[in-house]
């Protein structure tokens, strides 16, 4: 967790893509699941 150190405009900034990656990486999961 080096972000910590970061200054909270570029924390949010990244926790911003954090969540991003997290939902494209869910919507993946369900699409790839439905083919299966």
């Amino acid at each position: 967790c080096y972000w910590h150190v970061l200054p909270p405009s570029q924390n949010k900034c990244l926790n911003f893509v954090l969540t991003l990656v997290q939902s494209c990486t869910k919507l993946e999961t369900l699409i790839l699941g439905r083919r299966e």
